[in-house]
C-alpha cells in the first residue's frame, strides 16, 4: 500500500484485506506494530488520498472498526493520529 498510494484499486483491496485480517482479534496487535493503522488512515495513503472512492472509504472505515475493536491500545493510536475526522 504504501508503495503505490495513488493505485485506487490496490488501496481499497488492502484495506479489505486488513479489515479482514484485523476481524481476527489475535491479528489487530501485529497489524498495528507494522504500520497498518497509519497506512489505513493517514498520510498520503488510503483514506486521506482517496477520499473521493466510496469503496476506499468504506473498507478503510471497516479495517478501522475492526482494529479498535477490544483492543484499546489501537483504539488510542486510532483517536491520536486523526481517526475520528478522517472517519468523519
Amino acid at each position: 500500500m504504501k508503495a503505490h498510494s495513488g493505485h485506487v484499486g490496490l488501496q481499497d483491496s488492502g484495506c479489505r484485506a486488513l479489515a479482514n485480517l484485523a476481524a481476527n482479534a489475535d491479528n489487530t496487535t501485529a497489524i498495528a506494530a507494522a504500520g497498518g493503522i497509519r497506512v489505513v488512515q493517514s498520510g498520503m495513503l488510503a483514506m486521506k488520498a482517496h477520499t473521493e472512492k466510496v469503496v476506499v472509504q468504506e473498507h478503510g472505515c471497516a479495517a478501522l472498526t475492526n482494529l479498535a475493536a477490544n483492543n484499546i491500545s489501537n483504539k488510542t493510536v486510532i483517536t491520536s493520529e486523526g481517526g475520528i475526522s478522517v472517519v468523519a
